[in-house]
């Protein structure tokens, strides 16, 4: 996007609850970067972090002026989650087979597992399932609207609502992230330990169907076995999200998987 077209984008922000929200979520960077940021090392991790904070506002700007950009925000979504990821040191529990298994769902709900353990209580990130489920608001409210988008340069509410619900998500995750940054070297130690534990496991539910469902969980990651559950094994009613604690066996009958025998919504 060159200058002159990034100014006339922005001006379409100018009074609209998207650049409050924006300006919020400047704030909190503003804040994490202060001590951090080396300007100088494009390997620094926080510079990278904050460039792609940077690249991902530019293709929110993007979409704000022409809604068929909205892949390129997906991306940019994922790759600054991952890039927070990369920087608490667990990137590696999203590999499989080789590939990191990265979708926007995923490095959401992996981020969110690891603050809720780190912070020893249970994320409420507003509209969470702006980010899980974005292919789908992106292909529903952007992509494909109800007929033609109407004549004009500026912005359909329904497009700039989506847009503010993405970055109030992304909000509460950089305050997150911005908490955890203040734990002290041993404090985190301990915390990612008890991640690593067998007893309880530690895990967030992937998918939920009906009355059973599985949960990924953080010592076996994305490669290992999934932990298979149902309305006998869980204490309360899951939702597909939940951060979750549990203790399970290695399974006996036809699930590839391991069984839950206690299943409880964490909340330490």
């Amino acid at each position: 996007m060159s200058g002159g077209e990034h100014t006339e984008t922005a001006d379409l922000l100018e009074g609209t609850v998207l650049e409050e929200q924006l300006d919020q979520c400047d704030a909190i960077m503003g804040d994490i970067m202060e001590e951090r940021l080396d300007p100088t090392d494009e390997e620094n991790i926080y510079t990278r972090i904050d460039f792609q904070y940077g690249r991902t506002k530019d293709k929110t700007l993007e979409v704000l002026s022409d809604r068929f950009e909205a892949e390129g925000l997906n991306t940019a979504l994922k790759t600054l989650i991952s890039g927070i990821i990369e920087c608490q040191g667990f990137h590696s529990k999203l590999e499989r087979n080789g590939q990191r298994d990265d979708s926007l769902e995923t490095v959401t709900r992996w981020f969110k597992l690891y603050a809720a353990v780190v912070l020893e209580k249970h994320p409420d990130i507003p509209f969470e399932f702006v980010l899980t489920q974005f292919k789908k608001y992106r292909d529903v409210v952007i992509v494909h609207p109800d007929g033609i988008p109407t004549a004009t340069d500026k912005p359909e509410a329904s497009l700039l609502g989506f847009l503010t619900l993405s970055w109030t998500a992304m909000e509460e995750i950089l305050r997150l992230w911005q908490e955890i940054l203040g734990k002290s070297q041993v404090e985190l130690m301990s915390r990612e330990s008890a991640l690593e534990g067998n007893n309880p496991k530690y895990g967030f539910i992937h998918n939920l169907f009906d009355t059973k469902g599985f949960v990924t969980t953080y010592p076996e990651a994305q490669a290992g076995d999934d932990t298979y559950f149902d309305l006998d094994s869980a204490e309360y009613f899951p939702d597909e999200g939940d951060v979750v604690e549990l203790e399970d066996k290695e399974s006996t009958g036809y699930h590839d998987s391991r069984t839950a025998t206690s299943l409880r919504k964490y909340n330490p």
